[in-house]
Parts: C-alpha cells; sequence; structure tokens
C-alpha cells in the first residue's frame, strides 16, 4: 500500500478486447465466462495513489456470457464512465446498456430475454489505495423481460417426472442501490401466459401475474417482502379422473421478510383469498379416498385464509412456529370456519370452529388430548385464542 500511495501515473489507452474468458483467472471464483470482445479506452491521472480529474473510460463489448450458480447472464454492454469533481472529492459518473440480454441456464440455453437494460451509477471515496472505502449507488431498469420458452427449465428437472409442458412470462424490473451497505430498493412485476406442467399423473395449467419487492437494508438485513402479491387465474388441475376447472386464487404478504441464512425462510403475515379447496380435494382423493360428499361440503367458497409466523421447509406442510386463522364459507353462505395452529408450543395445539348455522362444533387437539365442544361457540374460540371481549 506505501508502494502504490507513492505512484503517480498520466496515461491514455486504447485497445481492444479478445476471447473473454481471460477474465476467469482474473476472478479466482467458481464463476465461468465467455464472448467476442469488444474495444476500450482510458484516459486519467494518478497523483501519489489518488485519481485526479479529469478522467474518462468507455468499453463496448460485442457479447459476455457469465456463468455462476447454475445460471447465467449474457448481452452486449457499452458503458462509460467520467471522473469528476465534487465536494467529497473525484467522483465517478457512470451510465451502461445491456443489449440482446439473456439469462440462460447452466449449458448456456437462453430462457429469460431482455432487449435492453439501462443503468446510472455513481461511485464516491475512490482511493484506490483503500478500494474497501469507495461507495457504489446505482440505478438500473429492465422495461420488458421475455420468458419465451418455460419448457428450456426442464433441464433442472431431467431425474424427476416432473416437466414443464407449454408457458410463457412477461415482466419489467426496477431496482436501485448502495454498495458496499448492501441495500437495495426495487421491484419485479409479472405476468404469464398460459403455464402448464405435469408430474406423475397430474396435470396443473393455468395463468399467473404478480408483484415481487426488491428490498433490504444492508447486506446483513433480511429482504423485505412486504407487499409481495401473486393472482393466479384460470387454473386446471387434473389427476385421473379428478378434476378442477377455471379455479382462482390470491396470496399476499402484507408484512414479512425472507432470510436465506441456514435454511431459507419467512416470518411475517400471509393473507389468502381463493374460489375454494377444489385444488386440494383434486390432488389427494385418489391417495386418501376423499368422498364426493366432502368434497361438496368444503368446496363452496370463497375462503379468506390469514396466518403469522414462521414458515418454511422444517417440517412436510411448510408451516413452523406459526399461528395461523383460516375462515371460509362451508355448507351455506351464512356458515363459516375458523382455526388456529400453534407450532411455537411443543405438542402443537391446533382449534378449530365448524359454525353450520343451525350447528356449530368446536374441537381442540393438543398431544393425545381431543375435545369436543358444542356450546358457546364463537365466544369459546375467541376466549381460546385470546380475543377478549370488553
Amino acid at each position: 500500500v506505501g508502494a502504490f500511495k507513492r505512484l503517480s501515473v498520466d496515461a491514455k489507452v486504447a485497445g481492444t478486447l479478445g476471447d473473454m474468458r481471460f477474465m476467469q483467472d482474473l476472478a479466482k471464483l467458481p464463476i465461468l465466462f465467455a464472448g467476442d470482445g469488444g474495444s476500450f479506452a482510458i484516459g486519467g491521472h494518478l497523483l501519489h495513489g489518488q485519481l485526479v480529474t479529469p478522467g474518462f473510460a468507455r468499453v463496448r463489448n460485442h457479447g459476455l456470457w457469465v456463468g455462476f450458480a447454475g445460471t447465467g447472464v449474457a448481452g452486449a454492454v457499452e458503458a462509460e464512465a467520467r471522473l469528476e469533481a465534487s465536494p467529497e472529492g473525484p467522483c465517478a459518473k457512470l451510465s451502461a446498456a445491456v443489449t440482446r440480454g439473456e439469462v440462460t441456464t447452466k449449458k448456456g440455453t437462453p430462457f429469460v430475454s431482455i432487449p435492453v437494460t439501462r443503468s446510472k451509477a455513481t461511485a464516491t471515496h475512490l482511493d484506490l489505495a483503500n478500494p474497501k472505502s469507495m461507495r457504489f449507488v446505482f440505478d438500473a431498469h429492465a422495461p420488458r423481460a421475455v420468458v419465451p420458452r418455460l419448457t428450456v427449465l426442464n433441464e433442472y428437472f431431467r431425474d424427476s417426472d416432473f416437466k414443464i409442458v407449454e408457458g410463457t412470462s412477461t415482466g419489467r424490473a426496477d431496482v436501485s442501490g448502495d454498495f458496499p451497505k448492501g441495500a437495495l430498493d426495487g421491484k419485479l412485476v409479472f405476468s404469464s401466459g398460459t403455464i402448464a406442467m405435469t408430474f406423475g399423473h397430474t396435470k396443473l395449467s393455468g395463468r399467473v401475474a404478480g408483484k415481487l419487492p426488491i428490498v433490504r437494508t444492508s447486506s446483513q438485513s433480511n429482504f423485505v417482502l412486504s407487499g409481495t402479491s401473486v393472482r393466479a387465474l384460470d387454473t386446471d388441475l387434473d389427476n385421473d379422473d379428478s378434476h378442477t376447472r377455471n379455479w382462482w386464487g390470491y396470496v399476499q404478504l402484507p408484512r414479512g421478510t425472507m432470510s436465506f441464512e441456514g435454511e431459507p425462510h419467512y416470518t411475517g403475515t400471509i393473507h389468502a383469498t381463493y374460489r375454494d379447496i377444489d385444488p386440494v380435494i383434486t390432488a389427494i382423493r385418489k391417495l386418501h379416498g376423499v368422498p364426493d360428499w366432502v368434497n361438496r361440503l368444503l368446496g363452496i367458497g370463497p375462503y379468506n385464509v390469514d396466518a403469522i409466523g414462521t414458515f418454511g421447509k422444517h417440517t412436510k406442510l411448510g408451516l413452523v412456529n406459526a399461528r395461523a386463522h383460516a375462515q371460509g364459507v362451508i355448507g351455506h353462505p351464512h356458515a363459516r370456519v375458523r382455526a388456529t395452529y400453534d407450532g411455537t408450543r411443543d405438542p402443537s395445539p391446533w382449534i378449530a370452529e365448524i359454525d353450520l348455522g343451525i350447528l356449530a362444533v368446536g374441537i381442540e387437539k393438543s398431544g393425545d388430548h381431543l375435545g369436543i365442544q358444542l356450546a358457546g361457540m364463537g365466544r369459546w374460540f375467541d376466549e381460546k385464542v385470546g380475543i377478549r371481549y370488553p
């Protein structure tokens, strides 16, 4: 570092880039590079290890593919940076455009097409002798992304009986960030055409649309998913001779965060509205022999489900340390079912209230104990779950 601080350079350099695989040796990381090269030009001043204004850099790349974590990104990059004076010292103003952008599988097969992505950034605290002090703030916008063939993803399911039969999708993304702080603020909006998939003797098809926030306050914090929403429409499910047609459902995450430390898990609230539970009955009828009268009883909706807790893959149900409340119409328009489940306790108790108008019954299960309640419905359930009357 001491020798670097004594270094002074005044240079202008221009040239061409050949095969981009040389970057693989420079990265020293499990990242793959491929590309057709391009051109570059750099001009600037370095005085005792410090950048001095003015300065510039331009890079044009004919095509670059970078592979990592089982996927890859590709595109032609054109970027320009100018070194300017500011109250905090020299700062770099950068702008870049990526055209013919693609997201690919590990083998390089394209499955997402992004015609153009534009971004702007500002880099400050440009002390090359102390790169950890640098700060990088950026904004990136991809106004349109297209998935023309979701079937390409079958590359990842070769060893299973799950297959994507058809599917297309479009979306847009906007995100801003602050590094090395690691803060992000943005969103992804998407919608699809008809997506169809099969697993064993079961076939599922339908359309989806939704919005996903891309938000976190630092690299040490969880991703904030508050405001996430996904809607399913025109959904059909076939399981041998059992069928569901034109089903719809809506899921929203009003407040919550997602952690990827250890096993991924979501902590927060979930709200869901759906037509009925016909897809559940269709999916399990063959395995468990669910009779038709159960489907007729429970298949009247719509249902509303609200849950709070931690949801991950610690159990087969994917529900851990959670309290859930569900309410829906059963039997006739004036009936409802409410239920709670508390996984924070061991054994995990659950309570259900089924009100059919002329008859109401409460069920309480904790460990080996099973209780039935026939009197005082409504108040009994409220008191059990902690709803107090004035």
